[in-house]
């Protein structure tokens, strides 16, 4: 699932390189994401999450405390990337020591970037059949 701003490319970059490999939803707000993900939990949750650190609607750290009740509450797991454009080394270690996040990304704008995460995605899967 894709939540925040670049939405577009990602999208893109699914649809050219990833078509077959991914099935993907997106959401242009935190709160339509955690929406999604709760009407969901029981078919067709999501494997993975990136996530814009500035998603329109509320600052990443709420979504995340809210993320991590529904996946308490449902007994799921999932991987969380968060997708930032500048480098806050603060926030950066607030967010993945407090959260379950499975890596943070500055500024991934090339398609080899955004590749690799949704590689890393498909790995995952793979190794949990």
């Amino acid at each position: 699932m894709i939540i925040g701003n670049q939405e577009k490319i990602l999208k893109n970059i699914i649809s050219k390189n990833f078509k077959d490999q991914i099935d993907w939803a997106a959401a242009n707000s935190g709160i339509r994401g955690l929406q999604f993900i709760d009407e969901n939990h029981h078919q067709n949750f999501p494997d993975a999450i990136l996530v814009d650190i500035n998603i329109s609607d509320m600052n990443v750290i709420e979504f995340l405390e809210r993320l991590d009740k529904i996946m308490f509450l449902t007994k799921t797991s999932l991987m969380v990337f968060i997708l930032s454009k500048n480098e806050n080394s603060f926030q950066k270690e607030l967010i993945s020591r407090r959260h379950n996040v499975s890596n943070y990304f500055i500024n991934p704008d090339s398609s080899q970037e955004i590749s690799m995460i949704f590689n890393m995605i498909i790995k995952y899967n793979q190794n949990q059949l």
